[in-house]
C-alpha cells in the first residue's frame, strides 16, 4: 500500500546546481580577466604600493573570485543537504560581491573612457546589473526552496 502522504518536493529542485554552476563560471572567468588586466605590461609601471583604486577593484575581484569558486565547486561535489545549500548560498554571496565590485569597477572606468567606450561599457553595466538580479532570485530561490530531494 502506498503512503498517503506524498514527498513534498521543492518549487526548484535544480537551481541550487544552476546557482552554483553560474558563480564557478563567473568565478573563473572573473579570476582571469582581474588576472590578464593586473599583469598587464602597462599596469606593471605603476607603484605597487600606491594602487590606483581600478587596480585595487581588479585586486579585489581576483581575491574574492577564489572563495567564490571554491564554494562553488564544492557545492556541487556534495550529494543533496544542508551542506550543499550553506555552499551554494556562500558561492552566490561571493558572486553579489564580486558582481558589486565589477560594477564600482565599470564605474571608475565610465568616467575615463573615451566616447566611443562609454557605449560598451554601459552595455556592460547593464549586463552586471542583471547578474546581480540573477543572483538575488538564486538567493531567493534557494531560500525559499528549502531541501532538495
Amino acid at each position: 500500500m502506498a503512503s498517503s502522504k506524498a514527498k513534498k518536493l521543492p518549487p526548484f529542485p535544480a537551481l541550487q546546481l544552476v546557482s552554483c554552476q553560474w558563480a564557478l563560471c563567473f568565478a573563473c572567468l572573473y579570476a582571469a580577466v582581474a588576472y590578464r588586466a593586473i599583469n598587464h605590461p602597462s599596469s606593471s609601471q605603476s607603484p605597487r604600493y600606491r594602487l590606483p583604486p581600478a587596480a585595487a577593484l581588479l585586486r579585489a575581484q581576483l581575491w574574492c573570485s577564489a572563495p567564490q569558486a571554491a564554494a562553488a565547486a564544492l557545492a556541487l561535489l556534495l550529494p543533496a543537504g544542508r551542506r550543499r545549500r550553506a555552499l551554494a548560498l556562500a558561492a552566490l554571496a561571493a558572486a553579489a560581491v564580486n558582481h558589486g565590485v565589477l560594477a564600482r569597477l565599470l564605474g571608475l572606468l565610465r568616467g575615463a573612457a573615451p566616447p566611443g567606450d562609454v557605449v560598451l561599457l554601459s552595455v556592460a553595466g547593464l549586463v552586471t546589473c542583471a547578474a546581480l538580479v540573477t543572483d538575488l532570485v538564486g538567493f531567493l530561490a534557494i531560500l525559499i526552496g528549502g531541501q532538495e530531494g
